[in-house]
């Protein structure tokens, strides 16, 4: 083992206030915290994908129906437009609402 002006490191380092295992101990308590929060931060982005995608998709959707097209092409530009989201989850309804003119 080194030996520093007579002392051996070990006792160097306690000597300095830093006692043996103390950054362990700190790393056992902030960790969890960190992890929690860099999970927290994905979700949070996946949870903002989802809504972005969702958000274009009833635009694509809003597109179709203006210009007259059948359910079945809407639900189908919908279902493009969302692709990785489960084609079970998204419901399409629709509330035409005629007011007589332009």
């Amino acid at each position: 083992m080194k030996e520093l002006r007579g002392i051996k490191q070990g006792a160097w380092r306690r000597r300095r206030g830093q006692p043996a295992g103390t950054v362990s101990v700190e790393m056992a308590m902030v960790a969890p915290i960190l992890i929690t929060l860099l999970f927290g931060i994905i979700e949070l982005g996946l949870i903002f994908r989802d809504t972005m995608t969702l958000n274009q998709a009833a635009r694509e959707g809003v597109r179709v129906a203006a210009v007259g097209a059948p359910t079945s092409t809407i639900l189908a530009r919908l279902q493009g437009a969302a692709p990785n989201l489960s084609p079970d989850a998204l419901e399409c309804w629709a509330t035409l609402i005629w007011t007589g003119g332009w």
